[in-house]
């Protein structure tokens, strides 16, 4: 049971820092761009905007923009775990089982009232297969974080993180591009335990 609560709180907080260093750097690489202004008319907008969350890179651009394929994940999952109470869209980065992973995590921390303080850093993320061909597009990235930042604390306040456990975490995310957004369907741990 303690290694499976350390593998959740590791694997939260390294999505978090994940998430965390992708936002602020594409908050940094890019200007902000006014909204197109559309002239009223009776014609009725679109009713299933692409949800802003998920990456939109295309499969040359992974390499350049691995850890912005990552961060939405990774954000979703700190934000769920520093405030168990509050409701997120999940669907907007993740589907398949780590949509289901998301959903039992966030249930988790509220049920049992923790909360995460901190979040990991992102030491690496490398593509490391990609499959342009699957259907749909597939992508492989390995991830290590770095969770000596991340603190995981029961309802009286008191840490429930591990002293002895590694401040280095290393997973795989498969990200697939589905309806032309890049989504965590997969997270697994590879059987190092530190990277």
């Amino acid at each position: 049971m303690k290694r499976r609560l350390w593998i959740w709180i590791s694997a939260a907080a390294i999505l978090a820092a994940v998430a965390a260093i992708v936002v602020i750097a594409l908050a940094m690489n890019s200007a902000p761009t006014a909204p197109p202004v559309t002239p009223p008319t009776a014609a009725a907008p679109d009713p299933s905007p692409v949800p802003e969350p998920a990456s939109t890179a295309s499969p040359d651009e992974l390499g350049d923009d691995v850890e912005a394929l990552i961060a939405p994940f990774i954000a979703a999952e700190a934000a769920s775990r520093s405030d168990p109470s509050t409701p997120l869209a999940f669907e907007d980065v993740a589907a398949g089982d780590a949509l289901e992973d998301l959903k039992l995590d966030a249930f988790e921390f509220s049920e049992n009232g923790m909360v995460q303080s901190g979040a990991p850093t992102v030491v690496s993320a490398e593509v490391e297969d990609y499959d342009a061909d699957a259907s749909p597009p597939t992508a492989v990235v390995r991830l290590c974080l770095d969770f000596s930042k991340v603190d995981i604390q029961a309802p009286d306040g008191q840490s429930v993180k591990s002293s002895d456990a590694p401040q280095r975490v290393p997973s795989l995310l498969t990200l697939q591009s589905i309806e032309g957004r890049w989504l965590v369907t997969a997270r697994s741990y590879p059987d190092e335990s530190s990277c």
